[in-house]
This record gives C-alpha cells, structure tokens and sequence, in this order.
C-alpha cells in the first residue's frame, strides 16, 4: 500500500512537471483541509502488546477495534511557497476480551467452599488528541494541483485506560507519555474550481500513513 502511494507521488511529480506555471497559490491565501487517516503507528503497537497480554492471560473472544485518525488542518501562505497553519486529530484504538473460568468462595454457614462460574468483560483502550503547528514548503504548483512538504511538533496527549466489570481486575502495564508529538510528510490537493477540492497525504506522525479528504481554499 505504500508503494503503490509514493509510486502515485512521483507520477504526479512527473505529470505536474510539463504542467503550466500558472499558481493557485498566492501570498495571503487560506486552505482548509478535513481528513481521514489510517496507519498510527502508536495504536498498532498498542493493539498488538495488548493483544499478546491477553492471550498470555488466557482470555477468550479477543478483539481489536480502531477509529482511523479524524482531523482538521489550516494553513496560511506567507509566500507563494511558504505556509504556516495547524493539523489536529483524534484517534483511538482498543483491544476487548473475555476472562473466563471457575473458583470457589468460602460459606460460613455450611463451612464449605461454593463453587461458581465467571466471565467477566475487558476493554482496554487508547485515545490521543494532537493539535500542532506546521511548516510548509510548496515546490509545485499549477492552476489546479499543490505539492507540497510539511513539518510540525505540537502537543500530543495519549490516554490509556482499562474498563472491566471483573471485581478483581488484572492491571495493565500502561505507562506515562510525555503530551509532545510531531509529524513530517508529505501532502498533495487537486482543485475542481477555485474553492473546492480533495487533498492526500502521507506523514510519519500526526494524521497517519495515509490519509485523505476535501479540500476548501477560503481565500
């Protein structure tokens, strides 16, 4: 899957290449971007080290769930090269199993141990909210496309957390991340008319491997 998207970037590159020099860029103008992302890499490493607790623990009915990464970007051009703006998202992933097995209570009235049977609900789930500022760094432009690089580091709060109704619960290793993140990628929008458009990027940190989604130029 990414191959086949960085093979899709360097085609356009290619085509955009012998494209007219016309900018739908100018000094002043304002984008907005809405995305859906796939490929956190914190939720996937999250899932599978939860996942493998699970199992060691032998819990029954394992089952991974993940929202893909909803996000909002802005950017202002300072130039026709140059922009600042934001990327924020919210994501979350969880892992649910099932505890199932037998034991015994002790009755002081009969003084003997009570037998019964249990199945108790695990859920245990991530979420992280991220909001940073980005630079941006455009290196081709026409009358309908925009490519360009981006940087960013911004706040970053990932929550972890576990929900159960079993009244003795197993205690997860979760462990204290410092709020601070960061993204570098890449990222490409294609214009219907002067306003609207749809936008794909890939990053390493916020907004996913991949994501996509419209695109509206404000000014």
């Amino acid at each position: 899957m990414k191959k086949r998207f960085f093979l899709i970037l360097c085609s356009l590159f290619i085509f955009l290449s012998f494209k007219s020099n016309a900018q739908i860029n100018t000094k002043g103008a304002i984008f907005a971007d809405v995305y859906y992302g796939y490929g956190s890499i914190g939720n996937s490493s999250f899932q599978t080290y939860q996942s493998e607790s699970f199992v060691s623990l032998d819990y029954q009915d394992i089952k991974n769930h993940s929202l893909g990464i909803v996000g909002i970007r802005g950017e202002y051009l300072l130039t026709e090269k140059i922009g600042l703006g934001f990327d924020v998202g919210y994501t979350s992933a969880d892992v649910t199993g099932r505890k199932i097995g037998s034991s015994s209570v002790y009755n002081p009235t009969t003084t003997n141990y009570d037998y019964f049977n249990y199945s108790y609900s695990y859920k245990r789930l991530t979420t992280k909210f991220s909001g940073i500022l980005t630079f941006n760094l455009h290196f081709l432009e026409s009358d309908e496309f925009d490519l360009y690089l981006s940087a960013g580091i911004g706040y970053g709060n990932r929550v972890k957390k576990q929900i159960t109704d079993d009244p003795y619960p197993s205690v997860p290793d979760f462990y204290y991340t410092l709020p601070i993140t960061a993204k570098v990628g890449m990222g490409f929008r294609y214009f219907f008319n002067q306003n609207f458009g749809f936008n794909i990027a890939t990053s390493l940190g916020v907004g996913g491997t991949i994501n996509g989604g419209v695109t509206y130029k404000i000014k």
